[in-house]
């Protein structure tokens, strides 16, 4: 290691392990529209892809940037982060760009849930198998895109 690099652990692209690292990486997606890549893990080997609009809703939501998946035991990822102040109630990011309430499902038009742009998440009424009840996101925040 040189004088002036840091002791933590890098990859193989030389870039920090770090969660301190997940800067959203912007692209245009395949629709020619403006999209963020947000790293779900340490290595940048795992993204979501979201809006720029929707990934800002979910920081003024009082949220981090610090997502990542987890299953809901029957083979399906989602993506979640923790709720401020707290390591263990997560939220559905999807959940909080679609500004859904009580009652509300979200599904993905495509299948992928790890597309989070506004086009391919769905609303629905319904009752789902496990509501996200922590939500702490007011109703009507900046608009998502």
């Amino acid at each position: 290691m040189t004088s002036g690099q840091s002791e933590q652990q890098r990859d193989p692209l030389d870039r920090p392990r770090h969660p301190a690292n997940r800067q959203p990486i912007a692209f245009i997606d395949e629709f020619g529209m403006a999209a963020l890549k947000v790293p779900l893990d340490n290595h940048g080997r795992n993204h979501a892809i979201v809006g720029p609009r929707a990934y800002q809703r979910v920081l003024d939501s009082g949220l981090t940037g610090m997502w990542f998946t987890n299953s809901n035991g029957h083979g399906r990822r989602y993506v979640r982060t923790a709720a401020p102040g707290s390591r263990s109630t997560l939220t559905l990011i999807a959940r909080v760009i679609m500004d859904a309430g009580p009652g509300e499902v979200i599904r993905y038009a495509n299948g992928d849930s790890l597309d989070l742009r506004v086009m391919n998440l769905l609303s629905r009424r319904g009752k789902a198998k496990r509501r996200d009840s922590q939500i702490k996101v007011s109703r009507g925040n900046a608009s998502a895109s």
